[in-house]
């Protein structure tokens, strides 16, 4: 199990605030980022389709002792 933290953004958008924001927080820090918009993630329908990346996520989460699901964050108007 790694220290490292996980980190998994839900933006919609590649190139956000959040991302900004994480990258500022843990700056002096090494950490994994997830990439759930690059990420072939299916609806569950009893079975998880042969391509899809749902359980390798999992597999990458349950290695690390610290995950971080950052709120969205907005840029000010």
């Amino acid at each position: 199990m790694t220290g490292k933290p996980f980190i998994i953004p839900g933006s919609s958008r590649k190139e956000n605030d959040t991302l900004k924001a994480v990258r500022s927080l843990f700056s002096n820090i090494d950490y994994v980022l997830a990439d759930l918009l690059g990420s072939n993630i299916n609806n569950y329908k009893g079975n998880y389709p042969e391509d899809d990346e749902f359980l390798n996520l999992i597999s990458q989460m349950m290695d690390h002792s610290r995950i971080v699901l950052p709120p969205l964050c907005t840029g000010t108007q």
